[in-house]
């Protein structure tokens, strides 16, 4: 019921809702149903209206990520916020993580959607996150290939590079 009201009534009605859930993000991104109402909110509100439940998620994402049903409130962040600087400071946070996240059930569908919204650039930056340094040692990418949801990541990985980023990971496995 509450997902319909935020799809059918104007968003300067709806604000009731956004109210209620201010201070409590966390606990309700993490809930099977309070999840889908975040999700519709930064589907049909201004990241004005939400800027909060917005600063929430994001300072909350790792915790988020690792959840069976706040994976999908940082996925729907990055994929739908209009807020400046959002998706950007998610995939910063996806490549400082890269190994930790791709090898867990829930978060590796975040990394999976940041390989799939990202920019040409940010997949770059993603591939040489998985890669590793020049001087590493024990990369991501030898860890994630033998993990069964990391190796998955390598597929997406593998499947979106291009030219140089791609001849680099090849040369890795």
């Amino acid at each position: 019921v509450i997902q319909k009201c935020i799809e059918l009534l104007p968003t300067n009605h709806i604000g009731f809702i956004v109210d209620a859930l201010l201070g409590q993000t966390v606990r309700m991104a993490k809930h099977p149903y309070a999840c889908r109402v975040i999700q519709r909110l930064i589907e049909y509100c201004s990241s004005a209206q939400i800027s909060l439940l917005l600063d929430d998620t994001l300072q909350y994402c790792l915790e988020l990520a690792t959840d069976q049903y706040g994976n999908y409130v940082v996925q729907y962040v990055m994929e739908h916020s209009s807020r400046p600087g959002d998706r950007q400071t998610l995939m910063q946070t996806v490549r400082d993580n890269i190994l930790s996240l791709s090898c867990h059930k829930y978060a590796s569908n975040v990394i999976e959607k940041a390989v799939g919204c990202g920019t040409s650039e940010e997949r770059a930056l993603l591939v040489q996150a998985v890669m590793g340094g020049p001087d590493e040692q024990n990369p991501p990418l030898l860890t994630m290939i033998k993990d069964k949801f990391g190796n998955y990541i390598i597929q997406r990985v593998i499947g979106v590079s291009q030219g140089p980023h791609r001849e680099a990971l090849f040369a890795k496995l």
